[in-house]
């Protein structure tokens, strides 16, 4: 039973652990923006924007992030 509840707890550990790094790579620039610095994408609303991604990481970012949304409605 201990070694149960001592393998549970580790689990729980590492689980959380392993997730640190992904909230670690987001931040809220203003109210309703979400940005990603992983991918480099920023998100208004929960959805992906091209113009909060060119203001908080640039042209070059938009413009693969426009690439991809228009490669998804195809």
């Amino acid at each position: 039973m201990k070694l149960n509840s001592m393998l549970i707890g580790l689990g729980l550990l590492l689980a959380g652990v392993s997730v640190m790094p992904a909230m670690a790579e987001t931040f809220r620039p203003e109210r309703g923006v979400r940005c990603d610095d992983a991918v480099s994408v920023c998100y208004e609303r929960g959805e992906p924007s091209v113009e909060m991604t060119r203001r908080y990481f640039g042209y070059d970012a938009a413009r693969r992030l426009g690439r991809d949304l228009r490669r998804e409605e195809r």
